[in-house]
């Protein structure tokens, strides 16, 4: 196949892409819509701060959701440039302290 075993779900689109393009594939774009998923509440974010924040910790284990630690870890290795080892350590604390985490994200975007 064209796309990597190492991910379950929408990063593995991101990794094509991203070694198409290091290769020096051109990428084209099609216009208009190809498919139809339903939408997403944001209600049920991961990082919206009413939802009860240990659900939002179960929420980071589904691969639909957010990409999984040891995927995330993979992908900032190989496509992260000269900053990948601190985008790598933010990972390793999502993976090791889920919570702590989840807490630093939200503090970011407040």
């Amino acid at each position: 196949g064209i796309l990597s075993e190492r991910f379950t779900h929408s990063m593995a689109d991101y990794d094509y892409g991203l070694r198409l393009a290091r290769v020096g594939c051109s990428l084209w774009l099609a216009s208009g819509f190809h498919g139809v998923c339903p939408l997403h509440d944001p209600a049920l974010s991961v990082l919206n701060k009413k939802r009860p924040f240990f659900a939002r910790l179960r929420s980071l284990q589904r691969p639909n959701v957010w990409a999984p630690a040891g995927e995330w870890a993979y992908f900032v290795r190989c496509h992260g440039g000269p900053l990948w080892p601190l985008l790598w350590l933010k990972v390793q604390l999502r993976g090791c302290c889920p919570a702590l985490w989840l807490w630093w994200s939200q503090r970011e975007l407040s």
